[in-house]
């Protein structure tokens, strides 16, 4: 019996578990561009809105470029989350994308000003 009460505490430990590790994965790569931007940056004489302007586009283009992962359908991101999520957050992930594109492009254009 206790075999039997113990399985489905295990089965969502494992669930979780991996959940963990696929979105810990997902904001490795997302923030990965943003930290080897700061590594190799040169020194600019840029403000600061001008650069926080290149670093949201930055993330939105890399968010961009991870789209076509969620919605791959590839069952490895799939499996612990169901296809319904997985979908809406790729939907939310591209509409947040693009506000910081738009947002980024804004503080290009004003940080001259």
């Amino acid at each position: 019996m206790e075999n039997e009460s113990s399985f489905p505490i295990e089965h969502e430990n494992k669930v979780l578990l991996s959940v963990v590790i696929r979105v810990g994965l997902y904001v490795i790569i997302l923030i990965s561009p943003l930290l080897l931007a700061v590594v190799f940056r040169p020194k600019t004489d840029h403000n600061f809105i001008f650069e926080l302007g290149k670093n949201f586009t930055l993330l939105g283009l890399t968010i961009l470029a991870l789209q076509f992962l969620l919605g791959a359908r590839i069952k490895w991101i799939e499996k612990p989350f169901g296809l319904d999520i997985v979908i809406g957050f790729h939907r939310f992930m591209g509409i947040f994308a693009t506000v910081l594109i738009l947002t980024g492009m804004c503080f290009h254009s004003t940080a001259d000003i």
